[in-house]
């Protein structure tokens, strides 16, 4: 796969993205807490990522704050708009989210997901001057919203599409997919989280 990884791999993060080693370790968390999550309610499942932006964010910043030295703290900017600023030691990062919800075919899948990474890039171009210490990524969460018998399948080939597209683009990702029968997960395939380098305009 080369510099886009093995695709079995749950987390990505390519060479040269800021922090490297704190977004590795992050988006690792991250996936875990989905996971202990969604085990937590073994008899009947529940999904975070099913109750939209906010609760995908709060879990990054729990993410942050269960790594040595780590630490996070989110920063509502408005309704249904976030900012969480993360670090570990001297190591800090600012972050805006979106998220998409998808049930379009690709190429128009892509163009969606590119729109919501843009729209959390002018989000964190309107933070004050105090927040451009720390490397700026922008973040869209992709939750797979497919109708009718084939949703399961749909949002599975959907989640794989657009992890492959984002790591050609030398995007970073992290991908959750669903362990409930699937009885109940043909309506959660899981959720794709991908990070974008966005630089503070000048």
């Amino acid at each position: 796969m080369g510099s886009m990884g093995s695709m079995s791999d749950v987390v990505f993060v390519p060479i040269g993205f800021p922090q490297r080693q704190l977004w590795r370790d992050l988006l690792r968390h991250w996936c875990l807490l989905l996971k202990r999550y969604e085990s937590d309610g073994e008899d009947d499942p529940d999904f975070d990522y099913w109750y939209g932006e906010q609760p995908l964010t709060g879990l990054l910043g729990s993410a942050a704050s269960m790594l040595p030295e780590g630490w996070g703290q989110e920063e509502p900017d408005g309704p249904g708009r976030g900012v969480v600023r993360l670090g570990r030691g001297e190591t800090r990062v600012t972050v805006a989210t979106k998220i998409y919800w998808v049930a379009e075919r690709m190429p128009i899948a892509n163009e969606q997901v590119q729109k919501k990474l843009d729209e959390a890039a002018a989000l964190l171009q309107g933070l004050p001057p105090s927040h451009h210490q720390a490397a700026p990524v922008s973040v869209c969460y992709v939750v797979p919203e497919y109708d009718g018998p084939d949703a399961m399948d749909a949002g599975l080939k959907a989640l794989t599409a657009l992890e492959r597209w984002a790591r050609s683009k030398s995007m970073a990702t992290a991908k959750h997919l669903a362990n409930s029968s699937p009885d109940t997960a043909c309506q959660y395939a899981g959720v794709l989280l991908v990070a974008r380098l966005q630089p503070w305009a000048k």
